[in-house]
């Protein structure tokens, strides 16, 4: 991310525009904050791993991801949330509500198990 910004920054690259990857939200909204200008990102996929929930085949959250993303939003970033540029997109706000609906069951059960 910090090499991005630098390059960001760079005068010698001028208007040359480009195709950022990001590993997570978080990196986004880390590299946005830092001065990269991003007015839309395309959230094709995020991985399953303990402690985050599936709200889509291709996408898991945790809580970390939809703060991420609600500040992402905030800042006037829009979503485009296809896995392919052939499927139909979704609903962004749709796949945050769902994934704090889960998020909470998924707390709720665990303070139960304990």
């Amino acid at each position: 991310i910090e090499n991005m910004v630098k390059a960001n920054n760079d005068p010698r690259f001028g208007d040359t525009r480009a195709m950022l990857l990001f590993e997570s939200v978080e990196d986004a909204l880390a590299a946005i904050k830092a001065g990269v200008e991003v007015k839309e990102i395309n959230l094709g996929s995020s991985a399953y791993k303990e402690g985050k929930v599936n709200v889509t085949k291709a996408l898991s959250f945790d809580q970390t991801d939809v703060d991420a993303i609600k500040e992402l939003q905030n800042l006037g970033v829009k979503f485009d949330v296809r896995g392919v540029p052939s499927d139909s997109p979704a609903n962004i706000d749709s796949l945050i509500q769902s994934a704090e609906k889960k998020l909470a069951e998924q707390n709720r059960s665990r303070r139960i198990d304990k």
